[in-house]
């Protein structure tokens, strides 16, 4: 990159002329070999960086499926920087880790998503990769339809009556408390896992399927609607407050500040961008007030604990004194 003026030749000259006239300034492009470690630390994590992140999610399967890969292209850029040098990998894999998110769970089907349990589908992942990461997503969803084969459903998922699970036309039916739930207690497992976890973005779907939307509307869905239809946006946020306080009522469970979340539903219902706005500041209200809760008790509990051992202390003395005076 130089500072001086261009040219009619396009070339730089070599005077160098401040005044607006003589047009804008030539930002050549390098295009050649650079000697990479001779640059200042900060100056090679930028590079990396330009190099490697992607604005999106990298997703991460413990098995190959053809099918997913089919919509997703793969990136050989990744590879390709990491077997320049073992210097560049780990400097490199350093920032791959701090800059990208990483999606766990991907799509929905029998080996991943609604029949193994999320300590499952982390038993696999790279232990080098889970101690650096800071961005992990997942996705969830109330509920996810069973494919009805040829001849019906199984057996095994006809009703309780006839011997079965009773699931019937679903692999999973949950309210939206429910899932809200499943969240919190995935985001406990997901910083155990990750120690450096920073954000865990909560993917959310949480409407029934396009065959069910007659029939019901859940809370999210009736919150989607009052903010499509105008309530302003403080009404729209104490109303998620209260609402995700009752879905923790009476659950062991403590909110972390790491969770965000993405509803998904239809345009139509009032999901965007704005109502995600909305319901990740009443989170962050809710895990302010939950801290201030979880503050008091301790303090209370300290302060019980300190009058137990000073009557303990108290009762000591009388009867030291009490044997001395007998």
């Amino acid at each position: 990159m130089c500072n001086s003026k261009t040219s009619s030749s396009g070339a730089c000259p070599d005077s160098f002329d401040n005044s607006p006239q003589q047009g804008l300034e030539c930002l050549t492009q390098w295009t050649g070999p650079f000697r990479l470690f001779d640059l200042p630390r900060e100056l090679q994590d930028k590079i990396y960086y330009q190099y490697i992140y992607r604005p999106g999610r990298i997703y991460y399967a413990a098995h190959t499926d053809k099918y997913f890969w089919e919509s997703y292209t793969k990136s050989d850029g990744f590879a390709n920087l990491l077997t320049v040098s073992k210097q560049v990998y780990h400097e490199a894999f350093n920032v791959f880790c701090e800059a990208n998110t990483v999606a766990i769970s991907v799509h929905y089907n029998s080996r991943e998503g609604y029949s193994k349990p999320l300590t499952g589908l982390l038993r696999l992942f790279p232990e080098r990769a889970a101690a650096s990461l800071t961005g992990v997503s997942k996705t969830y969803r109330d509920v996810i339809t069973r494919r009805m084969g040829q001849w019906g459903y199984a057996p095994s998922h006809e009703g309780i009556a006839q011997g079965g699970d009773g699931t019937g036309h679903y692999h999973k039916h949950n309210s939206a408390g429910e899932t809200f739930i499943e969240i919190l207690r995935d985001a406990h497992t997901l910083r155990q896992f990750f120690p450096k976890l920073t954000i865990f973005e909560a993917d959310w779907y949480p409407e029934p399927p396009f065959h069910e939307y007659p029939e019901q509307l859940g809370q999210v869905r009736k919150i989607a609607r009052l903010w499509k239809e105008g309530v302003e946006e403080g009404k729209i946020r104490d109303i998620w407050l209260d609402t995700m306080k009752g879905w923790l009522h009476g659950k062991n469970v403590v909110p972390l500040s790491c969770v965000t979340f993405s509803l998904n539903g239809f345009a139509a219902d009032g999901f965007d961008n704005d109502l995600d706005v909305l319901f990740n500041e009443a989170y962050i209200a809710l895990v302010k007030q939950w801290t201030t809760r979880d503050d008091i008790e301790d303090s209370g509990r300290a302060w019980l604990e300190a009058m137990d051992k000073e009557k303990t202390t108290r009762k000591k003395k009388g009867r030291k004194i009490r044997e001395e005076s007998a």
